[in-house]
């Protein structure tokens, strides 16, 4: 995203529902009304809902795009700066894109975002089902001492489910009968030992009860409770020296 469009937009968030005139905007950051209506028409283009107010200018619609600057912004409210984002619109494997930056010395810990998968991971090698719509998330972290990796993805499944609501059936989280969430922790060694711990997570909103749909209306609010909940119960442990 160009700098023109990131900050119309963060002036959008922070004017919340009171509109914003393109006149302003465009003597705020020093461009003509057309490089302003220009941007607005960008960020429309790239999902976000941009309301027109007759004679009052832009107001920005609740969205569900995913756009790291927010999400970085709300782990940063969580308590969490500082982490790692990488959004993609398709990924074959969250998980594995996660240990591919893990090879790269990516810093921990780090956030991959997926709109869809195309070879999703679920356990026994099987695939999990990561079509447009759903949230799929890979948070890489070092945690501290933990007794089993067994021990530490019952952990994960746990919180997760403390977010999202509904009944946890090993490493799944069910609301009515149906599958909300799938989850998948897997470690990343070396010959020093742990590396990493990547907990793959993929849920389908629309299966989530909906007063867990109103508290988190968008994937990026869902995405930053769950990294958060991880988070705040396994701090990453600080590099060895």
């Amino acid at each position: 995203m160009n700098r023109l469009k990131t900050d119309i937009l963060r002036q959008l968030r922070q004017s919340g529902s009171r509109p914003v005139s393109g006149e302003r905007l465009a003597e705020q950051f020093s461009v003509t009304r057309a490089a302003v209506w220009k941007s607005i028409a960008a960020l429309k283009r790239d999902g976000y809902r941009i309301e027109g107010v007759p004679r009052a200018g832009y107001r920005l619609l609740p969205s569900d795009v995913a756009d790291g600057a927010e999400l970085s912004r709300l782990l940063e409210n969580a308590g969490f700066p500082g982490v790692g984002i990488r959004i993609a619109a398709t990924l074959p494997s969250t998980n594995a894109f996660a240990e591919r930056l893990l090879g790269e010395d990516f810093a921990l810990p780090f956030l991959v975002l997926a709109e869809r998968q195309t070879a999703g991971r679920a356990r026994r090698g099987e695939r999990f089902p990561s079509e447009p719509g759903g949230m799929y998330m890979s948070l890489a972290f070092r945690p501290g001492p933990v007794p089993s990796l067994h021990d530490l993805a019952e952990a994960v499944y746990s919180l997760v489910r403390s977010v999202i609501g509904g009944e946890l059936r090993e490493n799944a989280v069910f609301n009515g009968g149906e599958k909300a969430c799938g989850m998948l922790v897997e470690w990343v060694a070396d010959p020093d030992g742990i590396r990493a711990c990547i907990a793959g997570i993929g849920v389908y909103p629309e299966v989530l009860a909906p007063d867990v749909r109103v508290k988190f209306p968008s994937r990026i609010e869902l995405c930053a409770a769950v990294a958060a909940a991880v988070l705040e119960k396994f701090p990453p442990a600080p590099p060895d020296r």
